[in-house]
């Protein structure tokens, strides 16, 4: 267990080298903080529309108001979910596909398998380090995303869409999850990285 957490460490230290990793990350914070600016704006526009209505009402002398439209919060996160599915696969596959590839064409894989390092500790310590990555990532996108909903859109969170929306990240960290252990797989079966990525 000593040898998967040491090279689940390494992993996750090389990805902070790894350029395109880094930048996949940083657009998908980017486009995440845009998608929760523009759903909250939406959301606003929404009630101010209603308010304005009201008091248009109001003013003529009615009294039978519409009621005040069904809102979801979470609609100020939905574009994220298309983010997710674009990015975040991205994000995961070429996780999974340098965990395998850097270690073939640097050499160091048959130094590794020489160590008394099984393929399967090998394989795991790297599954490890890169699920600790992805899990890292979606934390920090469910804080922007709860921060950004309750701040921008000053909206307040029931326990029911509050759930949903962790579900929902507990669901994009599985999505992620399932294109990283491809990414891995088809490293380690189609042999040629670029052929692999690909």
């Amino acid at each position: 267990m000593n040898a998967v957490w040491t090279i689940a460490k390494k992993e996750i230290s090389d990805a902070r080298k790894n350029k395109l990793f880094l930048i996949l990350l940083v657009m998908l914070i980017i486009l995440t903080v845009v998608s929760i600016s523009l759903g909250t704006y939406q959301v606003g526009v929404q009630v101010r529309d209603y308010q304005a209505s009201v008091a248009f009402l109001k003013s003529i002398g009615k009294t039978n108001l519409p009621a005040m439209p069904n809102l979801n919060p979470i609609a100020a996160s939905k574009n994220f979910v298309n983010y997710i599915g674009m990015l975040g696969a991205l994000l995961a596959i070429t996780l999974g596909n340098n965990a395998i590839v850097k270690e073939q064409r640097g050499g160091t894989l048959k130094l590794i398998l020489s160590r008394k390092v099984f393929k399967d500790l090998f394989l795991n310590g790297k599954l490890l380090g890169n699920l600790i990555l992805l899990a890292g990532i979606t934390f920090m996108c469910a804080v922007i995303t709860f921060a950004g909903t309750v701040t921008m859109g000053n909206i307040s969170l029931t326990g029911a869409e509050t759930a949903r929306m962790l579900l929902f990240f507990l669901m994009s960290f599985l999505y992620m999850a399932f294109f990283l252990v491809l990414g891995i797989a088809m490293a380690v079966f189609v042999g040629n990285g670029n052929r692999a990525l690909l």
